[in-house]
């Protein structure tokens, strides 16, 4: 007539008996042994409460004081021999914040706070955290700062954590913020006010009880998060790093297509015209780029936006820049993406300004002069008499970094000024 642990179970059990000196939280471990907790004084008349019958081999459960617990100990399997075995308990007092009334106080630093929900209840008006739940325990926080904040909720072992933020001063008339319940981790990001209370309720899933943790977290955007931080860029080839962790979308900005408002912000000046790239090959999330004109953030001129072109969900656009223009570089990410940011600019050079040396004058017979310039540079020879009117002379493009060139026109000429202008 002995009970076994569903599925699991060798029949050489040993029985343990304990009394609960208080109420609270009860936590019975067998490292590795199939577990079963008992009430009842006959072994034909036991209710089961609670079983073990994994490698966890731990239960928890809300034990009455002056309660008498029987607990049995058996192998995970059928033909096991058994041998030695260790079973350890500890008894936690109940909640005290189970109810919104008593919520308790979070420091405004937060930081990660460890926590169970034995004993606890859902209260008459209380919402539904995410998921069906009916143990929830609650505590209340004061943002420091306006600025991203992200909650999580860890659980212990199989314990599922249900995880609610919200805002109000009654359990029954709460504002929800945002909800989570995935597995044993659960998470609400949002925009935190400064000086705003914030309540948060932890539930277990199907009103489970366990342990938990969590965090949280208010950490600064970064410096560039809004345009008017800017991070200037110069040269015509530049790379930079950044990140995008706990960024914001400013009031007035756009989101370009496939961004998600997780927006970073860079400025460079064209040093010529030219095809300019810009990409965000290396960085370590899934980047939208967008390229913009313009001197405020709810008046940008769209130049350009990619989201996969640099490859492994990196950046890449190419266009046409202006000499003396400045491009306004967001880096935003899809569906929330955040992480860090490799930005690389490669742009047209500007020109290198001739040099004009190696004077040979033959009078009134040439004029011989050597200048340089960058390689493939366009070139306009132009003459005057007077420094006022300027004559087109010679236009030809470098082959080479110098040129040696010779006029011989000059007989009859008095005299004679010479320029080499590089369009």
């Amino acid at each position: 007539n002995e009970p076994r642990p569903p599925d699991y179970g060798g029949g050489i059990s040993i029985w343990c008996s304990w009394t609960a000196p208080s109420s609270g939280q009860a936590t019975f471990t067998g490292f590795g042994k199939a577990i079963g907790v008992y009430t009842g004084s006959s072994l034909t008349a036991l209710t089961a409460l609670h079983y073990a019958s994994t490698d966890f081999s731990s239960v928890t459960f809300a034990a009455v004081q002056g309660v008498t617990y029987q607990i049995s100990l058996d192998e995970l399997y059928a033909g096991d021999q058994g041998g030695s075995t260790t079973l350890r308990w500890n008894l936690r007092p109940p909640v005290t914040n189970d109810l919104f009334a008593n919520r308790i106080l979070i420091a405004p630093a937060g930081g990660t706070i460890t926590a169970y929900n034995l004993g606890a209840t859902k209260e008459a008006g209380e919402p539904t955290h995410a998921f069906s739940g009916g143990a929830s325990v609650w505590w209340k926080w004061t943002a420091p700062l306006t600025t991203n904040t992200t909650i999580r909720a860890f659980g212990s072992g199989l314990f599922q954590p249900l995880l609610g933020v919200y805002t109000g001063n009654a359990v029954n008339a709460l504002t929800l913020v945002g909800s989570g319940g995935v597995f044993t981790e659960s998470k609400v990001m949002f925009m935190a006010t400064a000086g705003v209370t914030y309540n948060i309720a932890i539930d277990g899933l199907g009103g489970e009880v366990g342990d938990f943790s969590f965090v949280v977290d208010q950490s600064q955007p970064p410096p560039n998060d809004n345009f008017a931080n800017s991070i200037t860029l110069t040269g015509a080839t530049v790379s930079t790093t950044g990140t995008s962790r706990n960024a914001t979308q400013e009031a007035g900005e756009v989101t370009p297509d496939f961004g998600s408002g997780k927006s970073v912000w860079w400025k460079w000046t064209a040093p010529a015209n030219g095809q300019v790239t810009i990409d965000t090959i290396g960085s370590g999330y899934d980047t939208v780029l967008a390229i913009y004109t313009g001197s405020a953030v709810d008046d940008l001129t769209l130049i350009g936006t990619d989201d996969e072109s640099g490859g492994n969900s990196t950046s890449l656009l190419t266009f046409s820049a202006v000499s003396g223009t400045t491009y306004h570089i967001m880096v935003d990410g899809w569906n929330n993406a955040t992480g860090n940011i490799t930005l690389n600019v490669t742009g047209a050079v500007a020109p290198t300004p001739p040099v004009l040396s190696s004077v040979v004058h033959q009078r009134n017979v040439s004029f011989e002069f050597q200048f340089s310039g960058g390689i493939g540079q366009p070139y306009i020879i132009e003459w005057s008499s007077n420094l006022i009117l300027w004559n087109e002379l010679y236009t030809g493009t470098l082959t080479g970094g110098t040129l040696n060139f010779q006029d011989n026109t000059i007989e009859g000429e008095a005299r004679r000024f010479y320029r080499v202008l590089f369009p």
